[in-house]
Formats: C-alpha cells, structure tokens, sequence
C-alpha cells in the first residue's frame, strides 16, 4: 500500500509539473481580478506564440457624449493564439478613470471578461470586436513588447497602448 501511495505522489507531481498542464495563477490586472489561464503550448506560429501573455497600459479617450478626455488604465491577459490566428484573451478595465481636463479622477465600472480576437495575416496586428461591430480594440505591434492602436466605442473612441509585462 505504501508503495502504492508513493507511486500515486510521483505521478501527481510529474501531471503537475509537466509542460503540457496549463496552470492558472490568479492576478490583479488595473485594480481587478483575473483568474489567468495560459496555454501550455499555442498552436499558432513561433511569432504568434510571443503574444501569449499579460499587456498592460492605458486608453487615452474621449467620451463624446460628455466631452471628457480620460485615460484609463488596461489590460489583455492573452492565454492562447491557434493556428487559424484566433486568440483567446481577457480584456480588463479599472475601476476608476482620470479626467485628462481636471485631473480628477471618477469611479467607472471595472470589468473582467473574456474575448475572442484575431491576429491579422501579417501577425502584427490584432482586432477584438463585438459581434455587430459596435464596440473594437484594433492594435499592431511595435515590437515583441509593445503595441498600440485604436479603440471605438458607440460613445467615444480613444488610443491603445500596450506594454508586456
């Protein structure tokens, strides 16, 4: 029996600490939880698989329907690219937002959720977009670390950028 529980421990471990077992860790992204879950190994191209990991930087935006440049802190936690170029990521937002006028800053809702973008042919730039368009994150690479784009919303739009952590 004995030998049997040792056994049973060893293969535990070797499940646990195998390359092909993807671990979540929980991290707090822009003031918000993400409970983050990359793949163990993507599917897509070498220079796609450099993406998989955690963006953080700012939307500098303008909420036409207040006349209110903001920045606001974000994330892209990116768990995984396929080899059709999908990527499966989850896009953060604080919980608070400065006003580019006043300095102030204003309680917004934060948010967790997860989306489904695609990585453009050339494998530099990437679009997450609700499904009628409304609402889209457009962003190009600058380099293995950096990105930057454009955000459009139904009431405003705004810059993107991007560092990986």
């Amino acid at each position: 029996m004995k030998y049997l529980r040792d056994a049973l421990g060893i293969v535990a471990a070797l499940l646990v600490s195998s390359p092909l077992a993807s671990q979540a860790e929980t991290l707090t992204l822009c003031g918000q939880k993400v409970d983050y879950r990359p793949a163990a190994s993507t599917s897509g191209s070498a220079s796609s698989s450099d993406l998989v990991g955690i963006w953080v930087g700012d939307i500098l935006g303008t909420n036409v329907a207040y006349s209110v440049d903001y920045l606001r802190c974000w994330a892209l936690a990116i768990e995984d690219v396929g080899a059709d170029g999908k990527i499966k990521a989850q896009l953060v937002l604080a919980d608070s937002t400065r006003n580019m006028h006043t300095g102030g800053t204003y309680g917004t809702q934060g948010t967790v959720r997860a989306w489904v973008g695609q990585l453009g042919a050339n494998g530099a730039t990437m679009r997450f977009a609700t499904a009628n368009g409304g609402t889209s994150y457009d962003l190009q690479r600058s380099d293995a670390t950096k990105m930057q784009g454009r955000m459009i919303l139904p009431n405003g739009d705004g810059r993107l950028s991007l560092k990986k952590r």
